[in-house]
């Protein structure tokens, strides 16, 4: 029993879509989001508050890494306490050492073997110990490790392990549900969404071509990435050759366990959106002033009618049975083309703005679109 590395590759691509929209991640990718969890960093958007950038940046001096080292270490004591997180969110000579390391050798590396050691090895683990062997199986379980709260929800399924797509079924249902009900996770339920639809269509095996929040994850791509990438090696950006992987194997110190389960719940932080949005500001249409147009007119039509009346009333001025006539037709009339324009209002504004705001709210909770934002007039 064994995950082919097409399952581990396809695993891997799926779960950096969603951390950063490239399906073997961007080594670069720097984000900070204001929710505390300080900065996120690379493939797998390792964070300050979780221990993981501290395991990426000491595993990279331990390698030799020298860009820059200087301030790596300066910040490592911190990065391994979890203290002073706004410091060095703020730090901006810190961020752009970090994307300057990410065109090395040994950053790569480092941040390959800390995805691989620390989650897609204990995802193959779970895996294994529960006797799945479907690509799905694998995809659904990394994620969730690396993601977090894995062991929280793992625990509230009823299925038997025996039934391996009952269970996960069942998994990914009440992860779905768990996410959607806590606010600020809601936002990532796109990850539990993707996996309910793959096991609504049977794809099990994870079959390519898949659209992956967004993004077309074909066979090319993991044929590619097998060409460049064996789990555990680096991961090249071009065909020069480059030194072997320094095979220093890593230990879990008991601080390390620590800051490893302080990233037991996840967080919006930890997973920056895939999408970047870029703000559009366009100005609303003017309201069409339908109803206010429509109170005045009748105040007029109103005032007309009384003041006729009194006029009559005050010169004592007779009708003839023509014109009493006519105005039973005419105030009818009047008052129908008044509730027809209230109609036509009642849609205008409410229906028809409705929708608009509806348009707005799909533009601004979507992430394949751009943020749309409408100025109110």
């Amino acid at each position: 029993m064994g995950f082919s590395e097409k399952a581990k590759l396809t695993a891997l691509a799926i779960v950096h879509i969603f951390e950063t929209a490239k399906p073997f991640g961007d080594y670069a990718a720097v984000a900070v989001l204001n929710d505390g969890a300080g900065v996120s960093y690379g493939i797998n958007q390792f964070t300050h508050r979780s221990g993981s950038l501290y395991k990426v940046l000491n595993t990279y001096l331990g390698m030799g890494g020298q860009v820059g080292a200087e301030i790596f270490r300066l910040a490592l004591p911190d990065l391994h306490s979890g203290r002073n997180i706004l410091k060095w969110s703020e730090n901006l000579t810190f961020k752009n050492a970090l994307r300057a390391a990410a065109r090395t050798d040994e950053m790569k590396q480092a941040q390959q073997m800390i995805a691989e050691n620390f989650y897609l090895q204990p995802a193959i683990d779970a895996c294994e110990g529960s006797g799945f062997e479907l690509p799905l199986s694998l995809a659904v379980i990394y994620d969730s490790i690396n993601h977090g709260s894995y062991a929280k929800i793992r625990d509230r399924v009823k299925c038997s392990p025996i039934d391996e797509e009952g269970w996960i079924t069942e998994y990914v249902q009440k992860r779905d549900a768990w996410l959607e009900s806590i606010p600020r996770l809601a936002v990532t339920d796109y990850r539990t969404d993707f996996f309910l639809a793959q096991i609504a269509r049977d794809n099990w095996r994870l079959d390519l071509p898949l659209n992956v929040h967004g993004r077309k994850l074909t066979d090319d791509d993991i044929v590619v990435a097998g060409e460049r990438l064996t789990v555990g090696e680096p991961f090249e950006d071009s065909a020069v050759d480059q030194p072997a992987i320094i095979d220093t194997p890593l230990e879990r110190t008991s601080s390390d366990e620590a800051a490893t389960q302080a990233a037991t719940e996840p967080t919006v932080a930890d997973q920056p959106p895939t999408f970047v949005a870029e703000d559009k500001t366009v100005d609303a249409p003017e309201p069409t002033g339908f109803m206010a147009k429509l109170k005045a007119q009748g105040a007029i039509i109103l005032g007309a009618v009384g003041g006729v009346a009194g006029l009559k009333e005050l010169f004592n001025v007779q009708i003839s049975p023509e014109t009493i006539e006519l105005l039973k037709i005419l105030v009818p009339t009047v008052l129908s083309l008044g509730f027809i324009g209230f109609l036509v209002w009642f849609v205008a504004e409410k229906v028809i703005g409705w929708k608009t705001l509806k348009l707005q709210a799909d533009y601004a909770t979507d992430p394949t679109r751009h943020n749309l934002v409408i100025r109110p007039k």
